[in-house]
């Protein structure tokens, strides 16, 4: 009882504080939803599959542009395709479609992976960043394939609202992610005034 007094008491002594505090975590929690959803979205969007042409899966630029992916990722991309293409790699699954040609069927695998069709194979729908459905002309085994593709996430970005001795302030990171295991963080903390107050630098282990 004594707590939510001194509580009661502070909140009728600093009531502006109390409301400005009040705003700013709303909207940011407004902000931050509609950020989450957007990315939700934008994430659903880049997940469905892709069909391209032989050519296009091995054209670094076409790999780039189409999956929204860095010059180097796409190198990547490209060197691991063209294993499959010429089946150095073995599918981890193969299945059989009915068509009339390999165009025909890069585009009814691709429709049947964004449908979630249930009677594809479990890996055919896994769901991956990015997924690529291109013919192989040069694999007569496996003459279609279809390319789950997962991208390493780097860096993480964030913000949102602190205080300390009675003072607001914006704490901003950065998130470097070096291995699977081990990151670290930066940390600004900007006060009102849209000066840096403080900061801080952490080493994370992942477990």
């Amino acid at each position: 009882m004594l707590y939510i007094n001194q509580v009661k008491n502070y909140l009728k002594q600093h009531w502006k504080l109390s409301l400005f505090l009040a705003i700013l975590i709303i909207g940011i929690c407004i902000y931050i939803s509609s950020v989450i959803s957007r990315a939700k979205n934008a994430e659903q969007a880049a997940q469905k599959a892709q069909s391209m042409t032989a050519e296009q899966a091995q054209n670094v630029n076409d790999l780039q542009n189409r999956l929204n992916v860095s010059q180097s990722t796409a190198a990547q991309l490209k060197d691991a395709i063209a294993k499959a293409q010429n089946n150095t790699v073995r599918p981890q699954v193969s299945f059989t479609v009915q068509a009339p040609d390999t165009t025909t069927a890069v585009k009814d695998v691709t429709q049947r992976i964004n449908d979630n069709d249930a009677s594809l194979p479990p890996a055919a729908l896994e769901k991956t960043d990015k997924t690529v459905v291109a013919d192989q002309p040069y694999n007569q085994d496996y003459q279609v394939g279809v390319y789950k593709i997962n991208l390493k996430k780097n860096y993480y970005a964030g913000t949102g609202v602190g205080v300390n001795d009675g003072k607001v302030y914006i704490p901003v990171t950065l998130q470097r992610n070096y291995d699977k295991a081990h990151a670290v963080e930066f940390q600004a903390n900007i006060d009102t005034q849209g000066k840096v107050d403080g900061g801080q630098i952490i080493w994370k282990v992942g477990f």
